[in-house]
């Protein structure tokens, strides 16, 4: 399957609340394209929804380096690291 695919089975995980599967396909859909914003930021919310958060900040890091002007990525992130004590 493509990243695109993937992506829009993610999405529909997500929409049922089910981080645990979403996070895998968010994964696989990042593995399919290391360049996709969509995987990453998709990656990193579900993981912190599915209560991950060391390995949602990692895939925070990770979309923030694929988009730099991503203001509310940027911010999320930044909670996130605060809530971990990751000053």
């Amino acid at each position: 399957m493509e990243c695109a695919a993937i992506l829009a089975k993610a999405d529909g995980r997500m929409a049922k609340k089910d981080y645990a599967t979403a996070s895998k396909l968010y994964s696989d859909a990042l593995a399919k394209d290391p360049l996709s914003y969509p995987a990453a930021i998709g990656l990193a919310r579900s993981r912190e929804l599915g209560r991950n958060p060391k390995d949602a900040l990692r895939a925070y890091m990770t979309a923030i380096e694929l988009d730099s002007n991503a203001v509310q990525t940027a911010l999320d992130a930044a909670a996130l690291a605060g809530k971990l004590g990751r000053w």
